[in-house]
């Protein structure tokens, strides 16, 4: 688990994109079977949006362990956002953000 989520929460500032091993996984996934080509957005965008709801789901545990949500309080859920707007939306340098930069891009090209 612990480097499930290593591979999550990190930052890529001032980086090339394709150091992150999340990132170079997700382009290796957006490549056709002969590796010859990219895939068009309709044929890899449902792989895209399955690989970030289970980067979502691993960082909940991580963040939100299921044994201690009984017992949250708000300094829990303030630490939760606080790591949330971090590490998994798109504003910030990191990883998720470009997956969902490219599923995004996939679903516009798709239509």
């Amino acid at each position: 688990m612990a480097l499930l989520v290593s591979f999550i929460i990190q930052s890529i500032k001032g980086l090339d994109k394709f150091t992150s091993v999340m990132v170079y996984f997700a382009a290796v996934i957006g490549i056709n079977d002969k590796g010859t080509r990219l895939l068009l957005g309709d044929k890899c965008s449902f792989k895209f949006a399955g690989f970030i709801y289970c980067i979502w789901v691993l960082f909940l545990e991580h963040v939100l362990p299921t044994h201690t949500r009984t017992e949250m309080t708000a300094a829990d859920i303030d630490r939760f956002l606080e790591i949330q707007a971090k590490f998994l939306v798109v504003g910030g340098y990191n990883p998720t953000r470009e997956l969902v930069k490219w599923l995004g891009y996939g679903k516009t090209i798709s239509m």
